[in-house]
């Protein structure tokens, strides 16, 4: 039995295989250089491109043709976290080596590491269990930093160093 769907949208042929070719051929190589892209980013890219080869179409580049291509190829937005790529990882293995060079000078006992952590002591839950959203208020970064020392062979524990709110901030002081 054959159904009417009035909703349901058909699917246009591609206008151009060759320019769909290149633009995926161009994504995949922001991705592998790193470069970030955006919608926008693309549909200027595409018409580009569609300019170069002469395409004598009327091409319309929408968001939902545009995710259309992208589900085509099995692309998606992603976040983009970190700082990890600002790195050159060369130059990383090259100073851990030129610090192991210099940290072999000195006894175990004589090197110590340093970190400092924050309590945030008046932070609100991120997450809730309700039958409806509820909005959420200001992050309150009140918190109290500790510092931590001690040396590498472990024998040498400092006493923790805290920092507080001041007593005095420096916007109260004066008049």
């Amino acid at each position: 039995m054959l159904r009417c769907q009035p909703n349901l949208k058909s699917l246009k042929p591609i206008a151009s295989v060759a320019l769909e070719e290149k633009l995926i051929h161009w994504i995949d190589d922001c991705e592998l250089y790193g470069i970030c892209v955006t919608y926008n980013v693309i549909k200027e890219r595409a018409i580009e491109i569609a300019t170069e080869m002469s395409v004598n179409i009327d091409l319309v580049f929408s968001n939902g043709s545009l995710k259309k291509l992208l589900n085509r190829h099995a692309l998606r937005r992603h976040g983009v976290f970190g700082e990890s790529n600002a790195v050159d990882d060369n130059n990383v293995q090259d100073a851990r080596t030129k610090l192991k060079q210099i940290t072999s000078l000195y006894k175990v006992n004589d090197m110590y590491n340093l970190d400092e952590t924050a309590y945030l002591y008046c932070s609100q839950p991120i997450h809730t269990i309700s039958k409806h959203s509820i909005k959420g208020n200001k992050d309150v970064k009140k918190r109290i930093t500790m510092a931590v020392a001690l040396n590498s062979d472990g024998a040498d524990e400092r006493d923790l160093k805290f920092i507080g709110t001041s007593a005095k901030p420096r916007y109260f002081r004066g008049g």
